[in-house]
């Protein structure tokens, strides 16, 4: 028995020590957590010139930039309501001054989406902190780190700038509910709900959290605060209605979308959850480690510990963030009829803070939870970091092989045109890519791709044609396939009886085909790429 009572007592003290040891490395971590920031953001710059150094420009980036290089800004808006791009145009009027005042580079075309996440970080540390302390503030940053939502920041498009817009206007919001004078605050708000419309059509949603958050302070006030829903409300609707015009062809354009979604596309919505392995291993490794070493001497809490989760509009504002892809598939069934996953990100500003909540709360019963799970976000980030260091850069297929022929070269691949087209300027004339949303829509089952490249025909940023007037045109023409999607230009003059020959390699998966048309052909072909009667 004294044995026993011995040993009782030995496990009692190093549980108390590791206790105490936790506990001071809380304080330590609330103590220094304002000088992780900056250095997060160094590492963040960092990761971003690896990642990008080497990342060639992209369909979606490039028909950004196809839109935000118009001659004025008058045309910007008529290649959108033509059907270049399909989102409002402030990323492109940022882009086009970007570009104008860096040169027309990559760097300088990703600069703006870079800025909006480095803004989003930023406020999402001063959000979070503000209610759970310093260190959660950091975790907040590292969750998104972490995560896929990342990559936006080296892509030029208008995700980033959402992002950016979605954590100013959290922090306008709290600022506006606060008993203090907020007149500014209300005028941030106002600001923030007009770019996040005029960013992408989808932002919205986020401006949705916000009116239903007001509902429930509303009730609870017992009155409506209506300057602060005026500033969530009419500054969207205002910037809708001044862009009815480009909405109403844009829509047009869209009648064949393809990813149209529906009420259980919401999964693919929280594909931001998708973080490296490693992270969460870790992580669980970590806090069981502690667990174990707290629990030994019987110095874990019980769940009495826990009967006090934080409840505030921070949670509550995370929560609503959480279920915008839900609220995106109900969008997509009813209304819009178009659901990506990237149409959603600032769902993962929601999981970072209701994760920051989660790990407050159970901090309860493991202290300086904070930190042991902040300890494997850094170390996958850092891991993020080497990675992208050493990734060799993107190539592209030689200019040499590609001026070699002196036939046609036909693009059966939108977003591979469009890389070829922009970054060989001096084979633009040999350069055709296929465009038939007619043929592709039986082949394919949507045709707006087709119908971009038309656009930009239309405004001379592209040479557009369609198989049928190919076959007719050049009796020997050199085709390169879609290599992960439904190759039917190669099929049609295959099944033809056109004869084909693999002429040389095209990147590292794909090849360059050369197509000779015998006369008999063309009605088979013609057959082949005409609508489904």
């Amino acid at each position: 028995m004294a044995s026993t009572s011995t040993l009782n007592s030995s496990a009692r003290g190093q549980s108390g020590g590791a206790a105490a040891v936790l506990r001071r490395a809380e304080t330590a971590a609330e103590r220094w957590a304002p000088v992780l920031v900056p250095v997060l953001m160094v590492l963040f710059a960092i990761w971003a010139w690896f990642a990008s150094r080497g990342a060639r420009l992209e369909m979606d980036e490039l028909l950004e930039l196809a839109a935000a290089g118009a001659q004025t800004p008058h045309q910007v808006l008529s290649s959108l309501a033509s059907g270049v791009d399909f989102n409002p145009p402030l990323s492109h009027f940022i882009i086009r001054y970007s570009t104008a005042l860096l040169g027309n580079t990559e760097t300088a075309a990703r600069l703006p989406a870079f800025l909006g996440i480095v803004v989003l970080l930023i406020c999402l540390y001063v959000f979070v902190s503000r209610e759970l302390g310093r260190t959660c503030g950091v975790l907040a940053m590292l969750v998104i780190l972490c995560s896929p939502v990342r990559e936006y920041a080296v892509q030029a498009r208008p995700y980033g700038l959402v992002l950016g817009f979605s954590g100013l206007i959290l922090l306008c919001y709290r600022r506006a509910t606060a008993p203090t004078s907020r007149s500014l605050a209300l005028v941030g708000v106002a600001i923030c709900a007009a770019a996040l419309t005029a960013s992408h059509y989808y932002a919205v949603l986020v401006l949705g959290v916000l009116l239903c958050a007001e509902v429930i302070r509303a009730w609870e006030m017992k009155r409506p605060d209506w300057p602060l829903i005026v500033s969530c409300a009419a500054p969207p609707l205002l910037v809708l209605w001044l862009l009815r015009d480009v909405i109403r062809t844009q829509r047009l354009q869209l009648t064949h979308y393809f990813s149209r979604g529906g009420l259980l596309s919401f999964d693919h919505g929280y594909d931001f959850l998708a973080m490296d392995p490693l992270v969460c291993c870790l992580a669980l490794a970590l806090v069981a480690g502690a667990l174990g070493s707290l629990s030994s001497g019987g110095k874990l809490p019980g769940p009495a510990r826990l009967a006090g989760k934080p409840q505030s509009s921070g949670m509550l504002l995370g929560a609503g963030l959480l279920l915008l892809p839900v609220a995106g598939a109900l969008a997509s069934r009813f209304v819009t009829h178009a659901y990506v996953p990237r149409y959603f990100l600032p769902a993962a500003i929601g999981f970072a803070i209701c994760f920051s909540y989660g790990v407050k709360w159970f901090s309860t019963v493991l202290p300086a939870l904070a930190l042991l799970v902040m300890l494997p976000f850094g170390l996958g980030f850092g891991k993020a970091i080497l990675q992208d260091a050493f990734r060799a850069p993107e190539e592209l297929p030689a200019s040499e092989s590609l001026a070699a022929s002196q036939a046609p070269l036909l693009f059966d691949t939108p977003g591979t045109y469009l890389q070829m087209y922009h970054y060989y300027p001096a084979l633009r004339d040999k350069l055709w890519v296929i465009a038939d949303p007619a043929a592709s829509l039986r082949h394919r089952g949507y045709d707006t791709d087709d119908k971009i490249m038309l656009a930009l025909a239309e405004l001379g940023r592209a040479q557009a044609i369609s198989l049928s007037a190919a076959v007719r045109r050049w009796p020997h023409f050199s085709l390169v396939p879609r290599s992960a999607d439904s190759v039917y230009a190669l099929k049609c003059v295959m099944d033809a009886g056109a004869p084909v020959a693999v002429g040389r390699a095209f990147g590292n998966s794909n090849f360059v085909f050369e197509v000779t048309v015998p006369p008999g052909s063309v009605a088979r072909i013609d057959a082949c790429t005409s609508p489904i009667p």
